[in-house]
């Protein structure tokens, strides 16, 4: 990508990100697992750690330089965070009235249940995983086989993993 690509992206990176200077949680009357999930994975240790891993994938995989590779995990992470941070909580929104309202009655659980959390697991490593890979293919123009989606797809696993753990774990869990 050209310097003046780049500087068009994070402009608009920037641009997209003011709204979002508040934590709206806070401000939460509702609370339901992917949200609690989607404020896990915007944690410093969680990105500092994804930023690194996805990092040394592009390096590996795509024979980039460090310095490129950070640049780019940079970059495709932040586009990440910006389309997650409404994807996630929107996918658990529509699970929790469709498979959510028909299931929870018959099984007697509520909202904070381990099928919820395992589907907002599965959801929010879905969501980031595909955005990542577009951006991949569609900003840096690198053609993603099979076996590279997969290896990105792990590294995605391990940071949502850790969210989802820290979730479960956190003040949240029922």
């Amino acid at each position: 990508m050209a310097p003046r690509e780049q500087s068009k992206l994070i402009k608009l990176a920037l641009g997209c990100l003011a709204p979002f200077a508040f934590p709206a949680v806070a401000y939460a009357d509702m609370v339901w697992p992917a949200l609690v999930l989607e404020t896990k994975l915007l944690s410093v240790p969680i990105i500092l750690t994804s930023l690194l891993i996805e990092a040394l994938v592009l390096k590996v995989t795509f024979t980039l330089t460090i310095t490129t590779s950070l640049w780019r995990s940079i970059m495709i992470n932040l586009a990440s965070a910006l389309c997650g941070i409404l994807f996630i909580p929107m996918a658990g929104v529509i699970w929790e009235f469709f498979p959510g309202l028909m299931l929870y009655p018959h099984l007697g659980i509520g909202t904070f249940n381990p099928l919820t959390w395992a589907a907002t697991f599965l959801m929010a490593l879905a969501i980031t995983t595909s955005i990542e890979l577009a951006v991949i293919r569609r900003f840096y123009g690198i053609r993603i086989r099979q076996k590279d989606a997969l290896l990105w797809t792990a590294a995605n696993l391990v940071t949502v993993g850790w969210g989802l753990r820290l979730a479960v774990s956190g003040p949240f869990h029922a």
